[in-house]
């Protein structure tokens, strides 16, 4: 696994049904990841998949430093400024992030 991915770290999944969705790093279990995006994914519920199956956006998020109070709102407001900050068209348009 790469030792880069870190709780609260945001990577898009690159293999599966939810390929080029952003999600945020719940939880590290080597060599296994739990996701969460706060929509389809939630705090309550995370996705378990494979870190190979992942490819690292950003390490600078503030879900990294305040793990205790993650909830789904402000897992989805990390990734949306994750998404702009990174400018990456592709990456905003992906379902709720970016408000319309």
């Amino acid at each position: 696994m790469r030792m880069d991915v870190k709780q609260g770290s945001v990577v898009m999944s690159i293999a599966g049904h939810d390929k080029g969705r952003l999600h945020a790093v719940y939880e590290v279990n080597d060599p296994y990841v739990l996701l969460i995006d706060g929509r389809r994914r939630p705090v309550e519920h995370p996705k378990r998949k494979k870190a190979i199956h992942t490819q690292l956006i950003s390490t600078d998020s503030p879900l990294v430093h305040e793990h205790e109070a993650w909830t789904n709102r402000k897992v989805r407001e990390a990734i949306r400024s994750v998404a702009h900050t990174v400018g990456d068209t592709d990456l905003m348009k992906e379902d709720s992030y970016v408000k319309r």
